[in-house]
């Protein structure tokens, strides 16, 4: 009888100090700057840090959609549940145009000042078949930035959307781990 209660005792000692792990991990997480990619095949799976730095061109940034394209997306399955406007996921997209660049989108893709963007060749469909149409490009004005991803053909980002506000812009990230 003793055994069994000193079993019982050992592994709720275990339990215990695995939740207490896992909620040691969730606040490094989400008071450490850590986010974790295991959703979006935009860019490599795995570990990014997030950091508070101000952004600029080429950069990897956590970024907000516009309340109307957030509807969309949330509507047409490109992102699930989140804490942006119209309760839809950040994107994880690599900010490639600013104030004073000119944005060509074309069937080879997007183009920044001229330099065409690997991987952002406009797809016809979604995954549900839906048809996808290509945003406008132009000069962006004050406050407008462009983001895609140069890392899959696939990703649904800027060619699509189009110009959206800096404000919507939570960080940048770089990658710590990833696979």
């Amino acid at each position: 009888m003793m055994r069994l209660d000193q079993r019982k005792k050992a592994h709720l000692a275990l339990i215990s100090k695995s939740l207490i792990a896992v909620a040691l991990l969730i606040m490094v997480f989400m008071f450490g700057g850590y986010r974790l990619n295991i959703e979006t095949p935009s860019f490599p799976l795995g570990l990014y840090k997030q950091y508070s730095s101000a952004p600029k061109k080429g950069d990897l940034i956590i970024v907000c959609l516009p309340q109307s394209i957030a509807t969309h997306a949330k509507d047409s399955e490109y992102l699930s549940f989140g804490i942006c406007p119209g309760s839809v996921k950040p994107l994880m997209k690599k900010l490639v145009g600013t104030q004073g660049d000119t944005i060509d989108i074309s069937s080879a893709g997007v183009r920044v000042n001229g330099v065409l963007i690997p991987n952002t060749a406009p797809l016809g469909f979604d995954h549900n078949g839906q048809r996808l149409e290509r945003a406008a490009g132009g000069v962006l004005k004050e406050n407008q930035i462009f983001v895609v991803s140069d890392y899959n053909p696939h990703s649904w980002d800027g060619r699509y959307f189009g110009a959206i506000d800096s404000a919507g812009i939570k960080g940048v990230v770089k990658p710590v781990f990833t696979w």
